[in-house]
């Protein structure tokens, strides 16, 4: 599962990936966990710092890398005056 995580002063708070750059992936065992300990992806947003490390430590939780970067899309340039 891919994720947005941030934190504030009360938790970290887990998203589904939108567009952001930085990108969270949990590994099968990582996403019974959360959904264990009642987190819903557009529900409930807040994890608990002790769930959090657990994740981490565990190897659950890794750094998404070749995250999708989003760009826009380029038109094709006219090769001149074609009627």
């Amino acid at each position: 599962m891919l994720l947005y995580i941030s934190y504030d002063e009360l938790s970290y708070i887990y998203e589904p990936h939108g567009t952001q750059g930085e990108v969270w992936d949990t590994t099968l065992e990582g996403s019974e966990m959360l959904k264990a300990s009642g987190w819903k992806p557009f529900e409930m947003h807040r994890v608990s710092r002790h769930l959090h490390l657990v994740l981490i430590s565990g190897g659950h939780l890794v750094r998404f890398v070749g995250a999708p970067q989003f760009q826009p899309a380029i038109s094709p340039q006219s090769s001149g005056g074609i009627a």
